[in-house]
């Protein structure tokens, strides 16, 4: 409708997904920049979770979630990037994800977040009005682990606000910078976010750990 996606379904999620991620086999092209709202709650319960969004090709449009729920979203052997989006320049806005991340595995991953991966690595970015649910698990080497968003690494002037965590973070390793908003940050905004979740440091050499940031640079 008037350009912008409209996603009710797990169907068309994980169509828009494909879309982002130009992974689609219709013939259909790649679109990094299309816009979406959300329509109604969304279950994703016995689906494999592909982030929208990579290192390669970041999200660069904007994800009205209107107030609805994403629940059920698991990602499994979390890679770097990861989250309901991998890695955004664009706007992720007003919505609920709830769900699981585990990070295994002897290979070092960061950029993880419950809500977004990375945020702003080529240019500014916004998450603003989300609720992140997901519980993260973190059972190998790991940096910049966020409840909502894992990190906003570069000079740019990406923006987190309004945002709640309600998660609850688990760390068996030693980790880089792990937090309930915002892993670790820097350049940036950070106003009007809550963390009411959980962080569970259960050994030694975690670098930095905060309830709603673990990092500035």
């Amino acid at each position: 409708i008037d350009g912008v996606y409209q996603i009710g379904t797990v169907k068309e999620l994980i169509w828009f997904a494909a879309l982002v991620n130009g992974t689609l086999t219709d013939g259909t092209e790649q679109n990094t920049s299309a816009s979406a709202v959300l329509t109604a709650d969304i279950d994703l319960s016995g689906e494999t979770w592909t982030p929208i969004g990579s290192e390669s090709t970041p999200y660069i449009g904007t994800f009205d979630g209107q107030g609805y729920t994403i629940s059920g979203m698991t990602i499994e052997n979390a890679e770097s990037y990861s989250g309901l989006f991998g890695n955004v320049t664009g706007t992720v806005k007003n919505f609920t994800v709830t769900g699981s991340i585990t990070i295994t595995g002897d290979e070092t991953v960061a950029k993880v977040g419950g809500a977004v991966g990375s945020l702003g690595t080529a240019s500014a970015g916004t998450v603003s009005g989300v609720t992140s649910g997901v519980d993260i698990t973190v059972s190998a080497g790991n940096d910049h682990i966020g409840g909502v968003v894992g990190s906003m690494p570069e000079n740019s002037s990406p923006t987190v606000e309004n945002c709640i965590y309600t998660g609850k973070i688990t760390v068996t390793v030693a980790a880089g910078s792990v937090a309930g908003i915002v892993g670790y940050i820097r350049t940036g905004t950070i106003q009007n976010c809550a963390n009411q979740g959980s962080i569970s440091v259960d050994v030694g050499g975690t670098g930095s750990v905060g309830g709603i940031l673990g990092y500035c640079n």
